[in-house]
C-alpha cells in the first residue's frame, strides 16, 4: 500500500499522490523511520504567558521547544515548584537556548522570576 510521507498516512493500491489537505505529495511504497527528539528541561517559570513568550523566543531562534505544566490537576496548587512552567529544547540546543533566554533575562523582554534548570 502507499503513503504519504508529509502526512504518514496510508492510501489504496493505483492511488499515486496525496489528497489529504491538497497536499499532493507523490505517495512511497514505505515510510522512513520517523527521527526521534530528546527534550530536556532548559528554564522554569511561573506564568503560562511568559512560557509561550519563551517557546516563541526559541522557535523564532529556529529551536525545537515546548513547555510543560508541572501541575497536578488531582492536587492542583499553582504556587511555587507546583505551578512551575518547564521549557523543553532538544538536548543538542541546550547551551544556545540557555544563552538566548538569559539575553532576554538582560533585555527584559522576560523577568528574572525564573531560572534555568541544571
Amino acid at each position: 500500500m502507499p503513503f504519504c510521507p508529509v502526512h504518514r498516512i496510508e492510501f489504496a493500491e493505483g492511488v499515486t499522490h496525496c489528497s489529504e489537505n491538497g497536499c499532493n505529495a507523490e505517495l512511497v511504497a514505505e515510510l522512513p523511520e520517523e527521527e526521534v527528539l530528546e527534550f530536556i528541561d532548559v528554564y522554569e517559570c511561573y506564568e503560562v504567558a511568559e512560557a509561550e513568550l519563551i517557546v516563541s523566543l526559541l522557535k523564532d531562534a529556529g529551536h525545537e521547544a515546548l513547555y510543560r505544566d508541572t501541575i497536578s490537576h488531582a492536587f492542583p496548587m499553582t504556587m511555587g515548584a507546583h505551578g512551575a512552567k518547564r521549557i523543553l529544547v532538544v538536548k543538542n540546543a541546550r547551551e544556545e537556548a540557555a544563552k538566548l533566554i538569559e539575553q532576554a533575562r538582560a533585555d527584559e523582554v522576560i523577568s528574572k522570576e525564573g531560572h534555568l534548570t541544571a
